[in-house]
């Protein structure tokens, strides 16, 4: 008599393929998953947003609520303007940083860089 024994994959080749199944399927990592939120800020146009030419960005009004327009989005990066309550800014593109604050890229006429989302009227 014959004895036919099964055999299939080993336990550690399993581990293996449901391992690279997992990495296949797995959600992207944090930071990759804010900067994707970043692109979802709606903005809502008003009169005065301006459409330029082919790839130029539009720019919305905001108010400050004060403070500082800095060269990053990072409250650690260096500031070049501190904004006071009720000057008018444009905002052009938002984003998140690594820690999942928001952040708008704004202009004030002389002065281009990153305002938190807290002190300005466009809000969080």
């Amino acid at each position: 008599m014959t004895t036919r024994i099964r055999t299939g994959p080993s336990l550690l080749t399993t581990a293996a393929l449901l391992a690279g199944a997992l990495i296949a399927t797995a959600a992207p990592p944090a930071h990759t998953a804010l900067a994707a939120q970043s692109t979802s800020v709606t903005a809502v146009a008003t009169e005065d947003s301006t459409s330029g030419a082919a790839g130029e960005a539009e720019w919305y009004r905001t108010t400050s609520l004060g403070g500082p327009i800095r060269a990053c989005y990072k409250a650690s990066c260096d500031w070049y303007y501190r904004t006071s309550p009720g000057d008018e800014l444009h905002w052009s593109h938002s984003a998140y940083n690594e820690y999942g604050n928001l952040w708008y890229y704004v202009d004030n006429t002389h002065t281009r860089g990153w305002i938190h989302c807290g002190n300005v009227t466009a809000g969080c």
